[in-house]
This record gives C-alpha cells, sequence and structure tokens, in this order.
C-alpha cells in the first residue's frame, strides 16, 4: 500500500508503531558517503513500550543487517579515499612553515558541523574548559558539558585563557565560521623562545555529519631543546589530552544531535 509521507507523519491512530529507514548519498572529499539512519515511534504510549520490546528483541538482528548492508556497498562500490590529514594543508600552517613538529588527530561525529563548531566557540578556561582532562588543566573544574548561547563567537585578535588562574593565553590567529578555528602562542621556555599553532578544522559529511581536524605545530629554540619537546615530551602530553578533548566534543555534539531530532 503507499502511503504519502505527510499521511505517514500525521497517523496517530492509537495501537499502532512506526519506523522509517533513511538512505542518503552526500559528496565527501573525492567520493561519496552513504548513511543509514532508522527511526522508530508510536502512536501511544502503550504501543511504544511494546514496540521498544519487540526492538530490544529483534535490534541486534536489525543492526547486524544494516551493518551488513553497509559492508557490502563498501565493498561492490569501492572503499572511498580519505584525506591524509597528516599532511595536508590546513589553515594557518604557514605561520610555522617549516616545523619538524606537527601533530594532527581527527574524529568522525554524527552531528552537523553547525554543532561541532559551537564547542570549539566554548574553548578555553575563560569559557567552558578545554574539554580535555579536567584536573590537569582546568583546575579540576568539569568542561561545560552544553552548549552556552553567549560564548557562541570568537575574533581574530582574541584571548582564551590557557590556565585557570588566567595567567598564560593563546591568541585566535585565524578563524571562518563553520570551517576552521586557530590559535596559538608564543612565549619562552627553558631560557628560548616557543611558539605553537593549534588548528581546528571542520569539514561537512552530508549536512549531518563533521570530520574534526586538530593539528598542533610548534618550533623552538635552542634546537636540541625543541628535539627534546617534539620527540619526547609533546607527543604523548599533547596527544593524550588532544584525543580526549575530541572524544569529549563528538560525545557531547553527537548527544546534542540526536536531542535535537526529539524537539
Amino acid at each position: 500500500m503507499k502511503v504519502c509521507p505527510s499521511d505517514f507523519k500525521d497517523f496517530n491512530t492509537p495501537g499502532y508503531g512506526k519506523i522509517a529507514w533513511a538512505i542518503s548519498v552526500d559528496p565527501f572529499a573525492n567520493g561519496s558517503t552513504i548513511a543509514v539512519e532508522l527511526r522508530t515511534s508510536a502512536t501511544d504510549e502503550k504501543s511504544w513500550k511494546k514496540l521498544n520490546l519487540y526492538y530490544q528483541v529483534i535490534g541486534i538482528g536489525s543492526k547486524l543487517i544494516r551493518k551488513s548492508v553497509m559492508a557490502h556497498l563498501g565493498v561492490e562500490l569501492g572503499k572511498i579515499k580519505l584525506p591524509d590529514d597528516e599532511h595536508r594543508r590546513l589553515p594557518c600552517d604557514e605561520l610555522i612553515p617549516d616545523t619538524k613538529y606537527s601533530i594532527s588527530y581527527y574524529r568522525n561525529i554524527e552531528a552537523p558541523v553547525s554543532i561541532v563548531w559551537s564547542y570549539l566557540m566554548q574553548l578555553g578556561c575563560d569559557r567552558a574548559g578545554w574539554y580535555s582532562i579536567d584536573v590537569l588543566d582546568n583546575g579540576g573544574r568539569r568542561s561545560t558539558d552544553h552548549i552556552v548561547n553567549s560564548w557562541e563567537s570568537r575574533e581574530v585578535g582574541d584571548r582564551i585563557s590557557a590556565t585557570p588562574q588566567g595567567d598564560q593565553f593563546f591568541e585566535v590567529y585565524g578563524l571562518r565560521v563553520n570551517k576552521y578555528f586557530v590559535i596559538g602562542g608564543e612565549t619562552k621556555r627553558a631560557g628560548g623562545p616557543f611558539r605553537m599553532t593549534w588548528a581546528f578544522v571542520l569539514d561537512p559529511i552530508g549536512e549531518d555529519a563533521t570530520r574534526l581536524i586538530s593539528r598542533a605545530r610548534m618550533e623552538s629554540f635552542p634546537k636540541w631543546k625543541e628535539w627534546v619537546m617534539g620527540r619526547i615530551a609533546y607527543p604523548p602530553i599533547h596527544g593524550t589530552m588532544s584525543k580526549v578533548q575530541l572524544d569529549t566534543i563528538k560525545r557531547y555534539a553527537e548527544r546534542d544531535a540526536q536531542r535535537r531530532l526529539h524537539l
């Protein structure tokens, strides 16, 4: 039986469950992404409880079927060649052009770019925190776990508090809304100058997903100190903090994206 979308949406006769599948194809990088989404609802509370129980029983099999379909499409159509995030040129790389010490990470996030961008705008001890290991970089205060409307923007030249005490700062070096956010700074460490940039770049994956890339670059003098920091100290410390940070932003953004669907 053919059912119009509007009739399906408005149908509310008690005693029924409602199920909808969506398959979308969106361009990304040098290929395309395919997304499969399944949504369930019901026309009354009693039916919803029954449908929810039903999916608890068959949900495992249903999920395996969807994964199998996606795997089959991947084999038939070929895997997309993803960008080389470690070596691709990102905004403001030219500020430290010849560094030997650059570290990049990425996360694919099932949330629109606008939501992920909002969390980037909250970075800093003067706002939400760093979404990383709070006991180390936010004075033990938990990073804010939701979007605050008054923290919706930054400007090039803004200072972002790097510490809870407000005695060290990053500067906003580059910014393009929903595209990239680059901060950095210059100071003295161990008697010599130290420079770094920290870029966050957002690539949309269709309308409802985002690839978030984080890259830190550094330069220091004397060169023996740069080698120690770049090879020994920086990778495990910054690497661990960045991974936690990206995972936290991913978790919050995906949660908010799901909540948005139920508003």
